[in-house]
């Protein structure tokens, strides 16, 4: 006796296919894309000192030189520390975007140097690379262990107001880095 199956193997294996190279076409189109110019707004930085435990948001801004739309096809960052933030929709040209990042120094001590790299549909190169450093500051009488670690973050993020103005705000990023003066932000 033969039990009917529901659904054959071959019709899911067929679906999961066309699904999947649906969702490769998407980024083909964005990468078939005329290729344009970019400037970034000061690609390496320098930020100041941070207690540990304390998040740093740095927005890049990058501007659209060319003639034709942008688009950001990938940011991948060199620590797991850091998350990216960019935008899908299109950059016309003379326009601008942001690339924003999420530091969390919660697991860093001392110097500690990101390269963020980002790939774009523009000429001569695809591939832009971002610098930013800082240098994570511990206490320096006492190690603290990760609960600690997390009740004092939790704190930080229920300051507001004059409180966050007397102990500084590092998501000001134009207070709080400098950058080389060599450095060069036009691909």
């Amino acid at each position: 006796m033969k039990r009917k199956q529901n659904v054959p193997f071959y019709v899911i294996a067929i679906l999961t296919c066309s699904i999947y190279f649906a969702a490769c076409s998407i980024d083909k189109g964005k990468a078939n894309l005329a290729k344009t110019t970019v400037h970034f707004k000061d690609s390496i930085r320098h930020y100041f000192a941070v207690p540990q435990g304390k998040d740093l948001t740095i927005p890049f801004t990058f501007y659209n030189t060319g003639q034709h739309p942008l688009a950001v096809l990938e940011v991948q960052t060199s620590c797991g520390c850091t998350k990216a933030e960019f935008p899908s929709r299109l950059i016309e040209s003379e326009g601008q975007g942001d690339i924003v990042l999420h530091y969390n120094s919660i697991m860093n001590i001392g110097y500690t140097q990101i390269y963020v790299t980002v790939i774009m549909n523009t000429a001569p190169v695809s591939i832009h690379t971002l610098i930013f450093d800082v240098n994570t500051v511990p206490n320096a009488l006492y190690v603290k262990d990760y609960e600690e670690l997390y009740d004092e973050e939790q704190e930080l993020k229920k300051k507001t107001g004059v409180e966050n103005a007397v102990d500084g705000d590092e998501t000001q990023a134009e207070k709080n880095y400098y950058t080389d003066s060599l450095a060069y932000d036009t691909y």
